[in-house]
């Protein structure tokens, strides 16, 4: 194992793993047994490390196994959990936000559905070209992005950021922004209402044991006129349009993408969905919830409002270690391939 990795097991007292929803049973349990071997603690969970997982499993699930909550090391130690109540995205406007809940739980009136419906378009035309368009296919976003590529110059083309830049200025994966101008080894973007300097950057591929196979040069940025509602997860955006000319391959896709915005006057909908039908949870996920609400944790929920209360008092003095589970799921061969085949020394 390469050295710095078993420094950071070694180091890090919490863990926050974000987006929990998308990492499935058995790669929490792996995570779970690497890091009881590197720390060499076997008697509780990642061996001794405080693990906080945050995010909605009314939300979009792992790619492929079962749910988190499906593994027996999370049914053994993850027996406490925190309710936030609060709304921060749709605070403003209450008539959204009681109609995405509806539509997280699978429970739609018809009251709901004439609300959705006052935004959905069946021409093209009438969309907002400038909006951001949401798709369930990464095909879908491919010929979206290539098709707008066509109309204009490169100069003007929008574009997200794929590796972290700066983030203290903002500057991360996900980060959009529009090109005003291209050099021989880099472009301007409009970023943040700010003109960055993006510029070629050279990456290394590396094998299983960290050895540089390879490598690739080029600008750290996609085409961004549209992207996949995965991708878009945990994403706050000013205006979208979501495209609903194909069926949602995941039920909770509707509610994650109609949810990215402020207000519902800032989204438009493609095509006509049959969301009575379409948009209901998996039992699994409702009777997990449910019995984690019931069996007393509702006593913890009165202090943790705000996610900040989470934070209070025993973390200072901590070494902290994020874990985003969007992108997880992407390296799991990897970690299987490190976990067997790299002795942890």
């Amino acid at each position: 194992m390469h050295p710095d990795i078993k420094k950071t097991w070694l180091e890090t007292d919490v863990l926050i793993i974000d987006e929990i929803s998308m990492i499935n049973a058995s790669t929490f349990d792996l995570l779970h047994s690497i890091a009881c071997e590197i720390r060499q603690y076997y008697d509780e969970l990642f061996g001794g490390v405080q693990v906080i997982a945050c995010g909605d499993f009314f939300q979009l699930p792992p790619v492929s196994g079962q749910f988190v909550f499906k593994s027996q090391i999370w049914q053994h130690y993850m027996t406490e959990v925190f309710v936030l109540t609060q709304c921060f995205r749709q605070k403003d406007d209450e008539q959204f936000f009681g109609a995405l809940n509806e539509l997280r739980v699978g429970q739609v009136s018809d009251k709901t559905i004439d609300y959705f419906m006052t935004r959905c378009f069946e021409k093209d035309e009438n969309l907002n070209s400038k909006y951001t368009r949401l798709f369930f296919r990464n095909i879908e976003v491919d010929v979206y992005n290539n098709q707008k590529m066509e109309t204009i110059k490169q100069k003007g083309a929008t574009v997200m950021l794929v590796r972290n830049i700066n983030v203290e200025e903002g500057l991360c994966n996900g980060t959009i922004g529009t090109i005003i101008l291209i050099e021989s080894n880099a472009v301007w973007v409009m970023m943040n209402k700010k003109e960055v300097k993006i510029e070629c950057v050279k990456e290394k591929i590396l094998d299983c044991s960290h050895a540089v196979v390879g490598s690739r040069f080029g600008l750290p940025l996609k085409l961004a006129f549209s992207f996949t509602v995965h991708k878009a997860q945990g994403s706050t955006m000013k205006k979208a349009v979501v495209q609903f000319n194909s069926k949602a391959f995941i039920n909770s896709l509707y509610y994650v993408s109609l949810s990215r915005v402020y207000r519902y006057k800032d989204e438009d909908i493609g095509e006509e969905s049959q969301l009575y039908s379409e948009t209901q949870s998996p039992d699994e996920i409702v009777n997990h919830v449910e019995q984690k609400t019931m069996k007393g944790f509702e006593t913890q929920m009165k202090n943790s409002i705000l996610f900040g209360d989470l934070f209070q008092n025993f973390l200072l003095g901590c070494s902290i270690v994020t874990l985003c589970c969007k992108s997880i799921e992407n390296g799991y061969c990897n970690i299987m391939k490190r976990c067997y085949n790299s002795p942890i020394t």
